[in-house]
């Protein structure tokens, strides 16, 4: 910032808070106007100190997918919900939004409306695979078998490293009653990661109803050492060990 340099000295004192320079002598009668007019000034220097701007009220903060999902994980079903339909009022060409807004009317009852959620969701993205999976794995639940299976082994074959497709593949063929088949797709589940406690968990399920006790308690124990304070897990342990 540039700086103006200050005038000299003045002859005489003045008032603080402004220079005047003199070129001549002035007048009595023109002092004193002066003064009056230094006074008013004052005065309004002292009113616009006493404004003060009207407090702005703090604006809302939009909400954003990344704050639907950490709500989702929070299990804040009502406010995701909320922030879904306002997020879709926003921008209704949201195939990420659809596919959250389906888990969410998932675990609300709302079959039907978590089946719409995805079916536009595909129409958007039908490359979608969390869209594909979820909505073949609802398929599934309303009785459309075939059509699931086929969408869901279409995703294995594009997708061969989702894990959550050959577990959801797993969930549909173990539903039918071809437990092989579904163990074999929670081999190839477990084989992308080891660490999966729902993968390990659905593998016990089926060995059980299998009645093959020893394996089953395996998985049962591989689940507590991951989670040990899942207690469906502790009590198929216990009941594989009474059995094996």
């Amino acid at each position: 910032m540039d700086v103006i340099p200050m005038p000299p000295p003045m002859p005489e004192p003045v008032k603080k808070g402004m220079d005047i320079v003199y070129d001549e002598e002035i007048p009595l009668e023109e002092m004193e106007e002066l003064e009056e007019t230094l006074e008013d000034v004052k005065e309004e220097e002292k009113t616009l100190e006493d404004i003060h701007e009207p407090e702005q009220k703090p604006r809302e903060k939009k909400g954003t997918i990344g704050d639907l999902r950490i709500m989702m994980d929070e299990d804040r079903i009502e406010e995701a919900l909320k922030l879904s339909e306002k997020l879709m009022e926003e921008d209704e060409y949201s195939y990420e939004v659809l596919n959250e807004r389906g888990v969410l009317l998932y675990h609300t009852g709302d079959i039907n409306g978590s089946i719409k959620c995805y079916e536009r969701a595909l129409k958007l993205n039908p490359e979608s695979l969390e869209a594909v999976v979820n909505y073949a794995t609802l398929l599934a639940g309303k009785g459309e078998i075939d059509r699931s299976l086929s969408l869901l082994s279409d995703a294995v074959e594009k997708n061969p490293y989702s894990e959550e497709a050959w577990n959801n593949k797993a969930v549909v063929l173990a539903h039918i009653g071809r437990n092989r088949e579904a163990l074999e797709c929670l081999d190839q589940s477990v084989r992308i990661n080891d660490r999966s406690v729902e993968t390990w968990f659905n593998t016990a399920v089926i060995l059980e109803k299998l009645e093959e006790y020893g394996p089953a308690y395996e998985c049962y124990t591989r689940i507590l050492d991951l989670e040990p304070d899942h207690g469906t897990a502790r009590k198929g342990q216990e009941y594989c060990r009474m059995h094996k």
